[in-house]
């Protein structure tokens, strides 16, 4: 695998009955870098992240890791942690720390993640329940991580966000791989 790439994802299929919902999805994180990952309500983001995570097994297609290439399945959100791979979802009234505000709430997740040592961090819609300071902290805190060398998938449908924090985008529709862009070759209105 070429340097600096983290996580390589290559022709991702995963089916459920009546719907293609990934269809050979390519995706690809380096080191050091805030991806963000979007596409409209279906486009594939969840599934694929799903798929990432051992939630789902994919029909086809492999996940490598780490600069070294080694093919990984994960059966588990466990077995995704053990490989490096740490999710943090947007949290919900259910949580047992509902004494902490949910911005709280995702910065103990994302220390706890990164305390494992995780190589690939997923935040998946995590500004959804945060006011602008909220974000602000969260985006200076995935700075900080970038500088430490983690991946960071970042999916939001926040555009204004995708631009204040990350590197690069890649863009799903109907389940396909629409393309993969640096934020400088990218302007907004081709975006949208």
């Amino acid at each position: 695998m070429e340097k600096d790439i983290v996580l390589r994802m290559t022709n991702i299929s995963k089916s459920f009955p009546g719907v293609k919902a990934l269809q050979n999805v390519d995706f690809a994180l380096r080191k050091g870098e805030i991806h963000a990952l979007m596409g409209e309500n279906g486009a594939g983001k969840s599934t694929l992240i799903k798929v990432l995570t051992g939630v789902y097994s994919m029909d086809e297609g492999k996940i490598q890791m780490g600069e070294s290439g080694e093919n990984i399945v994960n059966r588990s959100p466990q077995e995704a942690q053990e490989h490096g791979i740490s999710t943090v979802y947007t949290a919900g009234a259910t949580d047992k720390l509902e004494e902490c505000s949910i911005a709280k709430q995702q910065m103990i997740a994302i220390a706890r993640a990164v305390a494992m040592k995780c190589q690939v961090l997923i935040l998946d819609e995590p500004t959804s329940s945060l006011d602008d300071e909220e974000v602000e902290k969260l985006f200076v805190l995935m700075r900080r991580l970038r500088e430490q060398g983690v991946g960071i998938i970042f999916v939001t449908h926040f555009l204004e966000q995708v631009y204040a924090v990350c590197d690069g985008i890649t863009v799903l529709r109907n389940g396909q791989l629409v393309g993969e862009y640096e934020i400088a070759d990218l302007p907004r209105v081709k975006l949208v």
